[in-house]
C-alpha cells in the first residue's frame, strides 16, 4: 500500500538530539517590539513538508552556513 519512507534518527551532538537541516524556506518576526527576534521555517532533511518548523535563530546554532546563506540572500544581515 504506498512506500514506506523511513525518518532519519537524530544525531546526538553534546547528548543532544541535532537534526539535519535541508532548506530555511522563509523566515518572520515575533515577539514585540521592544523583544523581537527571527524564526526561520525550516524543512528537515529526509522528511516531509508537514516536518516543517518555525524554529529560533538560536536553536540553528550548528547550522551556521546555511543560515548565512540563507540571511545573505534575503539580507538580513
Amino acid at each position: 500500500y504506498g512506500k514506506h519512507h523511513m525518518e532519519p534518527p537524530p544525531t546526538l551532538m553534546s547528548g543532544e538530539e541535532e537534526y539535519e537541516i535541508e532548506a530555511i524556506l522563509n523566515h518572520r518576526y515575533q515577539g514585540t517590539h521592544s523583544r523581537e527576534y527571527l524564526e526561520y521555517l525550516i524543512h528537515w532533511s529526509g522528511y516531509g513538508a508537514t516536518k516543517d518548523s518555525w524554529e529560533p535563530e538560536d536553536h540553528l546554532e550548528n547550522s551556521n552556513e546555511i543560515l548565512l546563506k540563507y540571511k545573505r540572500l534575503h539580507r538580513l544581515s
